[in-house]
């Protein structure tokens, strides 16, 4: 029982990562404009800080 719950704790984790990931790439590549991508900077620049976050959480997640 305690290894079907790992299981599904690592595959959410990882599938909040790639759904992360996902959104992040399409709000990037959804702005045809270079302006508009860059008044939104800030934002963007938390992106990569935020996938890593998640992916320390799933990490500290599956090991408890």
């Amino acid at each position: 029982m305690e290894e079907k719950t790992l299981n599904i704790v690592t595959q959410v984790s990882v599938a909040v990562i790639i759904i992360a990931a996902i959104i992040a790439w399409l709000y990037i590549k959804r702005q045809k404009r270079n302006d508009t991508l860059l008044a939104k900077k800030r934002w963007v620049d938390q992106l990569p800080s935020l996938i890593s976050t998640l992916g320390v959480l799933g990490t500290f997640l599956g090991i408890t």
